[in-house]
C-alpha cells in the first residue's frame, strides 16, 4: 500500500469514530483521490513556473482534457504513482505543445470531426476495475453535450483570443483525451 492509500485509510478511520453511519470505504476513496489532486497541482504548478508556461493555459489543457474524460473515460495506469507520472507529463507536456500550436477555424472543425470519430468508434473506455454498467447512455448523451459544449467555447476563444493561446490549449485538452480513448480502447478490447 502507498503513502498515499494509507493516509486516506487512517483519515476515514478517524472519520468513521466521528461518524460511525458513514461508509468508510467510500471516505477513503474520496480522501485518495483528495491527495492525488493535491499532489498532482503540487507537482504541476512549480513545474509550469519553472518552463515559464502560462498557468491559464495549463488550466484550459486541463479542463478540457478533464471535461471529456468524466464522460468517456480513457487509458488507466496500474498504480496511482503511474498515473500521477504519466498526468504530470501529459499535462504539463500538453501546455508547452498548446504554445506552438496555430489554431485556424478550419483545425479546429476537424480536431471536433475527429473526436466525434474516436468518440463513435472507441465508445466509453471504463477501468477494466470498476466498470460502468447502469449509467452508460446517460455518460454517453452528456459526452456528446460536452463535445459540442467544448466546440463552441473553443470557436468563441478563437475569435475573442488574439493570441490563440487558450484556443489551442483547448485542442491540445481535446487531443490528449482522444490519445487516452484511443490507447483504451487498444488495450481492453
Amino acid at each position: 500500500m502507498s503513502i498515499i492509500d494509507n493516509t486516506a485509510e487512517n483519515l476515514a478511520k478517524q472519520v468513521k469514530k466521528a461518524s460511525p453511519h458513514v461508509d468508510e470505504q467510500i471516505v477513503k476513496y474520496y480522501y485518495t483521490r483528495v491527495l492525488n489532486h493535491l499532489i498532482f497541482y503540487l507537482i504541476c504548478v512549480p513545474l509550469i513556473i519553472l518552463f515559464n508556461l502560462k498557468i491559464s493555459s495549463f488550466i484550459i489543457v486541463f479542463m478540457s482534457y478533464v471535461l471529456l474524460r468524466r464522460c468517456f473515460g480513457g487509458s488507466h495506469m496500474e498504480s496511482d504513482i503511474g498515473c500521477l507520472v504519466l498526468s504530470v507529463i501529459t499535462m504539463v507536456g500538453g501546455t508547452w505543445v498548446s504554445n506552438y500550436i496555430k489554431p485556424s477555424i478550419a483545425l479546429i472543425i476537424a480536431i471536433y470531426i475527429l473526436t466525434l470519430i474516436v468518440v463513435k468508434w472507441t465508445g466509453i473506455v471504463d477501468s477494466p476495475k470498476k466498470r460502468i454498467v447502469k449509467l452508460r447512455a446517460a455518460f454517453t448523451r452528456q459526452g456528446y453535450f460536452t463535445i459540442a459544449f467544448l466546440s463552441l467555447t473553443t470557436l468563441v476563444l478563437y475569435y475573442f483570443d488574439e493570441t490563440r493561446t487558450m484556443t489551442s490549449a483547448a485542442i491540445v485538452g481535446v487531443l490528449i483525451e482522444l490519445i487516452s480513448l484511443i490507447i483504451g480502447k487498444i488495450r481492453y478490447r
